[in-house]
């Protein structure tokens, strides 16, 4: 009898901080690194939020204007000899979902200021 007993909380001990873990954590952070290499961490984000969202959540942090905020993801393609990277520009109406981002990808902010 000990021994089921045993069993049954060990169980319970692996099923209980799975559902905490999920109820507390089911937004995630997403790193963000400007071109001057400043690391902006803990963005909330889940797969229905959208690039304009991630850039206002910038803003409210940084103070860095939504309308000079260009957000990119770096992808690299490895071939058979090769590997390059590059770079594509995350749209404003895209969910991070569309770009398949998760809490490893890291995004890099680029500043423009346009002047006349």
């Amino acid at each position: 009898m000990k021994r089921h007993v045993f069993i049954l909380v060990a169980m319970i001990a692996f099923i209980v901080p799975a559902a905490v873990y999920s109820a507390t954590f089911s937004q995630t952070a997403l790193r963000v690194r400007s071109t001057s290499l400043k690391q902006i961490m803990g963005i909330p984000f889940v797969g229905t939020t959208t690039i304009a969202q991630l850039k206002e959540a910038i803003q409210e942090s940084e103070g860095i204007p939504v309308e000079h905020q260009v957000l990119m993801q770096r992808i690299i393609v490895r071939g058979c000899f090769s590997s390059s990277k590059r770079f594509i520009t995350l749209k404003d109406e895209k969910t991070c979902a569309h770009y398949g981002l998760d809490y490893s990808t890291e995004l890099i902010l680029v500043v423009q200021i346009r002047g006349g």
